[in-house]
């Protein structure tokens, strides 16, 4: 994990992402009873949340096509998912749920889409260390990605717990559901820019070697 860079950039950027997606997942249910005091509509909001990120996964194509580069594509998605997200902050629990669920049906689209290129991204990471080491390690690289859903899982309550507190519930789940998400979602798209190190002509580059049978030691390219 620490010594394959793209790896740690997927681990910390996708860690961070399905956190806070746990969090929205667990957290919803409280959100529309003690903030909204509207129980009943918190299956609209999972309909919501559901639908506009199955759409932006369909339109994860189009997205590509536009900006050409998977990870310029994924930064880019995740720029207007934060956009979104801070929308959400600024007025959360001041607009009425039609406006709220407006919001959210945006920033849940582009999470939807970042899923066009998390496995294709992960995949590349393999490849890299491959390349690199001479050994391959698609195996190791899945753990990562399983260990990144199993920590994402566990942390909300872990983040809640701090938060969440008799005397100050509602202004906590506040925080936790507006603030956290976007910090969270701020440092996971710095991550991926800044870390993960590989772009389409990268991973074309080092498969082309790999189908030769080249590692970094013999290959022309300095990547």
């Amino acid at each position: 994990l620490f010594t394959n860079r793209p790896v740690l950039g997927m681990f910390v950027f996708y860690l961070l992402h399905k956190l806070y997606f746990f969090i929205y997942v667990i957290y919803g249910i409280s959100v529309y009873d003690h903030l909204y005091h509207q129980p009943q509509a918190i299956g609209l909001f999972f309909t919501v949340f559901s639908s506009a990120a199955v759409l932006g996964v369909v339109c994860g194509k189009l997205w590509t096509t536009l900006f050409k580069d998977s990870k310029r594509s994924c930064v880019m998605a995740m720029a207007a998912h934060i956009a979104a997200s801070l929308f959400i902050a600024l007025t959360f629990n001041r607009v009425p749920i039609p406006v709220f669920l407006t919001l959210f049906a945006v920033s849940s689209f582009f999470m939807g889409m970042l899923e066009t290129w998390i496995m294709p991204l992960y995949t590349a990471c393999a490849e890299y260390g491959h390349w690199k080491t001479g050994v391959p390690m698609y195996s190791l690289v899945m753990s990562t990605f399983g260990l990144t859903i199993s920590a994402a899982y566990a942390l909300p309550q872990v983040i809640a717990s701090f938060l969440l507190r008799p005397d100050s519930y509602n202004q906590g789940l506040t925080i936790l559901f507006a603030w956290v998400p976007l910090i969270l979602a701020v440092v996971a798209f710095l991550s991926l820019a800044l870390i993960f190190n590989l772009n389409d002509a990268k991973i074309k580059a080092i498969q082309n070697d790999l189908a030769a049978g080249k590692t970094q030691e013999t290959s022309e390219s300095k990547l």
